[in-house]
């Protein structure tokens, strides 16, 4: 088997990079394919991936030419918001009759808002779409893509994070000094987990709670934190 493996975005490189290594490991021959400006391709070199890149920027006609030359069994991409190879090589994979899979690494709301008329129609002909949970899912399928067609794997980059624990305090004293913080400095970070200019992103029937009151609060308590006396 052989996977010919592209992308343009960083986080869906992430995304595609572990399931790739695994499968490489098991004797998968795999094809990691991106342009040299493209923030995947740091993202595939740094997995220990040999990237392969185009000397111009390619059109459809040229995918087609490497594909045939590659004759890989899959093609394997993510998405990105613009259009990048991932594109070009669906467009092509599907001329020539190639299976394609592909992985939206995180909730797809906003892709599909923004995105949706221009990507919804290729990304409906793959073999498979790959989401990270049952929002997800339900998201995409309202979108017209077929419910057996969308699977649910979680991102496989996230797989890696309980890895990083005994890691901790070498990221911790790192990021410390880089913003001039002491071992003493109390810090608190504040994560935001959607886009606050997209309502539909809100989902308050899975987090319980509306992001923008959230940050409100949280605004709220940095400004009392601040007042004399406290």
């Amino acid at each position: 088997m052989k996977i010919f493996a592209t992308n343009d975005n960083a986080g869906s490189a992430f995304a595609m990079t572990p399931p790739l290594l695994k499968l490489k490991s098991e004797g998968v021959e795999v094809i990691a394919f991106a342009e040299n400006r493209a923030p995947a391709f740091k993202v595939f070199e740094k997995a220990g991936f040999r990237v392969h890149s185009p000397a111009l920027s390619p059109d459809v006609q040229d995918m087609i030419v490497i594909l045939e030359r590659a004759r890989p069994s899959l093609v394997f991409v993510g998405v990105s918001d613009i259009s990048g190879t991932e594109k070009l090589a669906l467009r092509a994979a599907h001329k020539l009759g190639i299976r394609t899979v592909a992985i939206v690494e995180s909730w797809p709301h906003k892709w599909l808002q923004n995105f949706g008329q221009r990507d919804v129609p290729l990304y409906r002909n793959c073999n498979a779409v790959l989401v990270v949970d049952e929002i997800a899912k339900k998201k995409m399928v309202e979108a017209g893509f077929a419910a057996e067609g969308v699977v649910i794997t979680g991102n496989p980059a996230n797989d890696d994070l309980p890895a990083l624990q005994k890691e901790l305090p070498h990221y911790r004293k790192m990021m410390r000094e880089k913003l001039g913080f002491s071992d003493d400095d109390f810090i608190f970070v504040y994560l935001v987990t959607n886009d606050l200019d997209d309502p539909e992103a809100e989902l308050t029937e899975w987090l319980g709670f509306k992001e923008v009151s959230a940050l409100k609060e949280f605004l709220a308590a940095v400004r009392d934190a601040r007042l004399p006396g406290v």
